[in-house]
């Protein structure tokens, strides 16, 4: 049997791997990597051999450590493996009422990354701006939309907003500094997860408690969605386990906003010569940086 990574042999919320092995009656089991689970690390090796049962580790093994590179950082680091996502115009910005930045390919690959990833994160300022539905939209894939994390230090989004109207329990997380009572049992009635967190002197989130508490709620793959001053603070402090960017031909010109040369800027001193073409979407360029 040819498995991508040791089998379990701890019960969690199935029996595990290793039982169901055995039970088949398999005579030699094949896999690339150990599993860094403390609750699995190594023990199959004691349990298939006390069986009569062959175990071969290593091959392919830098292949099966890509596939679980965020499997990997979760069990080791205890926080989320952290995307970002940038589209750009030729002209540097990153919004724009009246024009598309990115072609309708690149929106595909967005969606794809929305499906890929459990839990996505904006700011109170970008959900009231664009007023998003943060959700993937591929056919037959809707269901694994992400959860919702939102950052509003006073709990000022637009209650007419798609995501405050769509909230539901457990699909909806809203990460606050001071509210009134009243406002903050309204949120609860609708559903949303409330997490109180200091904020620092300029009045923003300290970003790696943020993961900190999304991570304990569950969260292993966040999505960082969040424009130009989210974006920063995440380059800031070096949270970025990989980053995508969407290079446009498109100018957005005069009613374009958000000026990101500043932030490219930084992307290229940070993540220098570690950028790579990933893929072309139409007339687009996709950019990927992993850490």
């Amino acid at each position: 049997m040819y498995i991508s990574l040791e089998p379990c042999t701890h019960y969690g919320k199935t029996s595990p791997c290793s039982n169901i092995i055995i039970k088949s009656q398999i005579k030699e089991v094949i896999f690339p990597i150990i599993d860094v689970d403390n609750r699995t690390k190594s023990k199959s090796f004691k349990i298939f051999k006390s069986k009569n049962i062959k175990v071969k580790c290593g091959i392919l093994k830098n292949e099966a450590k890509k596939i679980y590179k965020p499997y990997i950082y979760n069990r080791v680091k205890k926080l989320p493996f952290v995307t970002g996502k940038l589209a750009v115009s030729k002209d540097n910005f990153i919004y724009s009422k009246k024009k598309r930045i990115t072609n309708i390919y690149s929106d595909d690959i967005n969606h794809l990354l929305r499906y890929k990833n459990d839990s996505i994160l904006i700011t109170k300022k970008t959900l009231n701006i664009d007023n998003p539905k943060l959700s993937c939209r591929i056919e037959g894939l809707s269901s694994y939309s992400p959860k919702r994390i939102i950052l509003d230090k006073n709990l000022s989004i637009n209650k007419n907003s798609y995501i405050f109207q769509s909230s539901k329990r457990g699909n909806t997380i809203i990460i606050y500094n001071k509210a009134k009572p009243k406002l903050i049992e309204q949120f609860i009635k609708k559903g949303i997860k409330l997490i109180k967190l200091d904020t620092d002197k300029t009045g923003f989130f300290d970003l790696a408690s943020v993961l900190d508490n999304i991570y304990s709620l569950g969260c292993r793959n966040l999505l960082v969605e969040g424009g130009k001053f989210l974006t920063n603070s995440f380059l800031k402090h070096d949270l970025f386990n990989q980053f995508y960017l969407f290079q446009s031909p498109n100018k957005l010109g005069r009613n374009a906003k958000l000026n990101v040369l500043s932030q490219l800027n930084q992307l290229s001193f940070k993540y220098k010569n570690k950028f790579k073409l990933n893929s072309f979407t139409g007339s687009d360029i996709i950019y990927l940086y992993t850490k």
